[in-house]
């Protein structure tokens, strides 16, 4: 089973769960999708969570408001196809992390 996630704030009525869930399904490949809503003045909490992640062997998360930007201190190596597009607003901002190994990219 492929474990994934979501990381943010306010994001119970997320439909990325239903959605991962049904593309699994469509593909025949088994998926644990879940959501870890976490309060965005609470860093420490945020570190904590990517930890617990590694250790529980999620192959990845995809990372929402407001941790894009904060995600970047904690990854391994940086892929920059997973970079966002580049704009004015949003340069280097993450919007998916995956583990390879023991490494967060």
């Amino acid at each position: 089973m492929i474990k994934l996630g979501l990381i943010g704030k306010n994001i119970q009525s997320s439909q990325a769960p239903d959605i991962h869930k049904r593309l699994g399904k469509l593909f025949k490949i088994p998926i644990n999708y879940q959501i870890f809503d976490l309060n965005e003045n609470d860093k420490i909490q945020f570190s904590d969570q990517l930890l617990k992640l590694k250790e529980l062997d999620f192959s990845g998360v995809n990372i929402t408001f407001p941790f894009k930007e904060e995600v970047m201190k904690y990854v391994d190596i940086i892929n920059f196809s997973s970079l966002i597009h580049r704009s004015r607003i949003n340069f280097g901002i993450f919007n998916f992390i995956q583990k390879n190994k023991k490494r967060i990219i």
